[in-house]
């Protein structure tokens, strides 16, 4: 039976992995077999702590506590304190350990040897110190109810705290999967325990996920496993989903490059700011609903800048030391014990509401509101710019014209009929030639002596409007129209008229 151990005392690249044997080609002596669904985790003196889940065989060995020492490759068996209290055999329970050597386990079922026999599934809190090789039985309060059995799912450690979600819970012996839209959450310190629903972006359903702790020491890094909700037997996910322990907020970060092959039943590790993602299975037969197909690769997610890279450099130390920012609240439990939560779930009926659901809601709200605000601001803007230029159109419309005058385009005008000389056509052609300033100041005269309004004389006339302090008074005309009309009165006079050749 091979332990193998990946060698991170350097800089690492997923296309050159260095596996060591860790058991320095010693065989065991004893009774010790592989298994699947068990658990297994670090412990005090180089050791690793393992206890097995489902065997081929009945072994008596395995199921019991064993441990394998990293330092001289040996397997053994534990020898427990008198006074231990197992958790006896069981199959797809968690253990998650803290840095002083002890794991708290929860739940799992009964193996599937003895399944066709008596089933049981276990909603049971137990710790095993391995510096004492001591087990401990934990009972803490149901304020809401008995929790429901639960196995295959997944627990972390945060400050004391472990957080436990997913996996499939057993109700009157029918067995239902339980999603991610609640947690439970038990206090190690302090004994007691909640299961609370989540809020945020909360990830569809899911078996055989990873889920590990994330670089800022309070959230939770779940990747992949089996989409529940798919039609097909096997449907693997390379989803990745971030859960807020503080107040049991999903969120769904935004993740660039290449992920790893999509996958379930793989295993993840924090490794520094780093999550490493490896092994699994990527498709099953659907018939027989056995895997046909095993992943062989890493992935590495940077969780400091959410992207999936293919190397990194050592991390020291290797476990980071958390300095969370926030820490989960246990809310105050019930005068008297209830039957059931106020926010039962169909896989369990314990589960209370979130208290942090209405600051959530108005976290979106403010965002939506912010954008909602800004949009109008900038469509108020928009439409104050329009009407201001359509108001200033009228203003300029509503100034007399002098082009427009009545009898200015006559064509029996005989400066209508000069051609050589354009820039003196009435009220009627704009300068065609570029000229200096005491050409287009020349004037041109009738038959009469009258002088003519020209397109020049009309260009001193704007410059001149915006210089005049002269504004209109009903029923008296302006000075700029009546010097107008007293230059263009007789425009059309018998004597100005002519046939148009």
């Amino acid at each position: 039976m091979t332990i193998w151990g990946l060698d991170l005392s350097g800089d690492f690249d997923i296309n050159q992995q260095k596996w060591i044997d860790a058991t320095k080609n010693n065989q065991p002596t004893g009774d010790f077999k592989p298994f699947w669904g068990g658990v297994a985790f670090r412990g005090q003196n180089n050791n690793i702590y393992a206890q097995a889940g489902e065997l081929s065989t009945t072994n008596q060995q395995m199921t019991a506590m064993t441990n394998f020492n990293t330092s001289s490759g040996f397997w053994s068996p534990s020898m427990l304190h008198p006074n231990s209290i197992s958790p006896g055999v069981r199959a797809w329970m968690t253990a998650s350990a803290n840095n002083s050597g002890i794991a708290w386990y929860y739940g799992g079922r009964s193996p599937q040897s003895v399944l066709s026999n008596t089933a049981s599934y276990y909603n049971d809190f137990h710790s095993f110190d391995s510096t004492e090789n001591n087990w401990r039985l934990h009972e803490p309060p149901y304020p809401y109810g008995e929790r429901p059995g639960r196995f295959g799912h997944t627990s972390n450690l945060i400050n004391n705290r472990l957080f436990i979600f997913g996996g499939k819970t057993v109700i009157q012996q029918q067995s239902l999967t339980a999603d991610f839209q609640s947690v439970l959450v038990y206090d190690t310190v302090e004994n007691k325990a909640v299961t609370m629903a989540t809020i945020g972006d909360i990830p569809p359903p899911a078996l055989s996920y990873s889920s590990t702790i994330a670089w800022d020491g309070h959230s939770i890094v779940v990747f992949g496993g089996h989409n529940v909700s798919s039609p097909k037997a096997f449907d693997p996910t390379q989803n990745v989903y971030v859960l807020d322990t503080c107040k049991l907020s999903w969120s769904k970060p935004s993740v660039s490059d290449t992920p790893p092959a999509a996958r379930a039943g793989h295993q993840a590790a924090t490794y520094g700011k780093y999550m490493l993602v490896m092994l699994g299975i990527t498709n099953v037969d659907e018939s027989t609903g056995k895997p046909t197909a095993y992943a062989n690769d890493m992935g590495i997610l940077d969780m400091d800048e959410w992207k999936w890279v293919t190397s990194m450099s050592h991390q020291d130390p290797v476990y980071p030391t958390y300095q969370p920012s926030c820490r989960f609240e246990f809310p105050d439990p019930p005068s008297v014990p209830q039957s059931a939560g106020n926010h039962p779930l169909p896989y369990d009926p314990t589960v209370i509401s979130n208290p942090n659901q209405g600051s959530d809601d108005d976290d979106d709200k403010k965002k939506k509101g912010f954008g909602i605000s800004f949009g109008l601001l900038a469509f108020l803007l928009a439409l104050g710019a329009a009407v201001y230029y359509f108001l200033r159109v009228r203003k300029n419309a509503r100034t007399l014209n002098p082009r427009w005058m009545p009898g200015a385009l006559s064509p029996e005008n005989s400066a209508y009929r000069d051609i050589n000389n354009r820039n003196d056509y009435p009220l009627f052609v704009y300068n065609n030639e570029k000229k200096d300033e005491e050409n287009a100041a020349a004037t041109t005269t009738g038959a009469a002596g009258i002088r003519t309004y020209t397109a020049s004389d009309h260009d001193q006339w704007e410059r001149e409007l915006g210089q005049d302090c002269e504004r209109p008074v009903d029923g008296r005309p302006l000075s700029r129209h009546t010097d107008i009309w007293n230059r263009m009165r007789d425009l059309n006079a018998t004597d100005n008229r002519g046939n148009h050749q």
